[in-house]
This record gives C-alpha cells, structure tokens and sequence, in this order.
C-alpha cells in the first residue's frame, strides 16, 4: 500500500537533503579555499608600538619611518617572497615629518603595468606617491597628508 510523502520525507524516514554535502558547505569550502590561494592573511595593529611589539618593523614588513603616533596599521607579507603591503593612518599634523624622511617617487625604466595603474588610481584620489631605500627593501608609499593615511608596498632590494 502507497503512504503519500509530503514536502520531500524520504520513504525510509530519512530527509533526502541530508544526505551528501551540503551546499552551503561546499561554498564555505570554497571561499576558504580561494581566501587561502590569496595568500597569507592580513594583520592589523592599532598602534605603532603594537607592530613593534609584534616585530614587524624588526622583520623588516613595515617602514621605520613611520610617525610614532602611527595607527589602525594592516600588513600582508609573504615570507617566501619578501614582499609586503598595507595601510596606516596618522595625524595629518605628523606627515610634514614624514614627507621628510621620503624621496618623491621615481619610476624605473620597466615599471610593472600594475603598478602604474594603482599609482595613477590612488593620485586621482588625493595621494602623492613616494619611495624610500634601504640596503633591504625598496618601498613605494602613497600618502595623503590631509587624509592622514599612506599605503605602502615592499619589495626586497634586489628585486627593486
């Protein structure tokens, strides 16, 4: 004899949709999968000396010439290449001091396409573009002094 099923029961008692993966898992999975691709996560700090604390200007991941009263810090860094990015906000009393320990920003012969497109993006926004040298790092930096905020990228010296 037919017993009528009502809204998708399953003949044994058992819900059809639980059995498998669920959808809603496979994108969780997903998205954790692309994120992880992406690379390394990003960090925040609040302060300066938190990032100090962290040793991230140890490391070499962050600028030394950043203003003491430097916050709300993010810095993505992939060890395997040495590269590193991110932001950080300041008093837009404290970038004359800045500006100061920066050279204006010179472009090589061969500047990747990428990156002349982010810099001319982030100059129609207000932001004048930067660089600074050490025997360790090649730094670009995009800095609004009245906004009080510079973002920044790093490369390993020989490679810049």
């Amino acid at each position: 004899r037919h017993r009528g099923r009502a809204g998708g029961a399953h003949p044994h008692g058992r819900d059809r949709r639980s059995r498998g993966v669920k959808p809603r898992a496979l994108g969780a999975l997903g998205i954790s999968l692309a994120l992880a691709a992406c690379g390394p996560a990003p960090q925040d700090y609040p302060t300066l000396e938190a990032a100090r604390t962290a040793g991230v200007v140890s490391q070499g991941l962050l600028p030394e010439v950043l203003p003491a009263e430097a916050t709300l810090i993010r810095v993505q860094a992939d060890p395997d290449d040495g590269q590193a990015e991110g932001w950080f906000h300041f008093p837009s009393s404290a970038f004359a001091a800045l500006e100061a320990r920066l050279a204006p920003y010179a472009p090589g012969t061969s500047i990747d396409p990428a990156i002349a497109t982010y810099i001319a993006k982030k100059r129609t926004r207000g932001y004048e573009a930067y660089e600074l040298r050490t025997p360790q790092a090649r730094w670009l930096l995009l800095c609004s002094g009245p906004g009080g905020k510079c973002y920044f990228k790093r490369w390993p010296a020989a490679s810049g």
